[in-house]
């Protein structure tokens, strides 16, 4: 044979060596790669399930959080509620007390009208020269026994007349 078809050959045997030997590297670094992107996508379906796992438990939590708050809400109205009716049973007893306060001080002053009339219908008892010495006495700061003694009268006496003076 020619040694131009020798050289053909051997270089064309080298080339199919050269391209299959490419070819198994080729496909180890595309075993590589594909079992590279099987494992990333595994890491992101576990990724993507724990984040499905926290949307659940922030749902559930916000649901907890929205009837927790709903009921706060409604114990508030009814306390708001039940102080109102408070403050208006207060109010309508204080109008009613207000009522009765007229009707008191209506009542009392006409009890102090009557007891005016009555006084000024009243006579006045004169005082004897002896109830006004136990009057100007006591006024200048004698006891009451001294009094009695001065003017020969009993101690019951001359209180009960200093009773009527004040």
């Amino acid at each position: 044979m020619n040694p131009f078809y020798v050289v053909i050959l051997i270089i064309g045997i080298l080339l199919t060596l050269v391209c299959i030997s490419l070819i198994f590297y080729y496909r180890k670094r595309f075993l590589a790669i594909i079992k590279l992107a099987n494992k990333k996508e595994q890491q992101l379906t576990n990724i993507i399930s724990n984040a499905d796992l926290m949307i659940d438990e922030l749902n559930k939590f916000s649901d907890l959080i929205i009837n927790e708050i709903e009921k706060k809400n409604l114990d508030f109205k009814n306390v708001t509620e039940s102080y109102q009716n408070e403050i208006k049973n207060i109010n309508q007893k204080v109008e009613s007390l207000k009522e009765l306060l007229n009707d008191i001080s209506e009542s009392l002053e006409m009890q102090k009208n009557k007891i005016i009339n009555n006084e000024d219908k009243s006579k006045s008892i004169p005082l004897n020269s002896k109830y006004s010495e136990v009057i100007r006495l006591f006024n200048e700061g004698v006891d009451e026994t001294e009094i009695a003694r001065q003017l020969n009268m009993g101690k019951g006496e001359v209180q009960l007349i200093l009773q009527f003076v004040k």
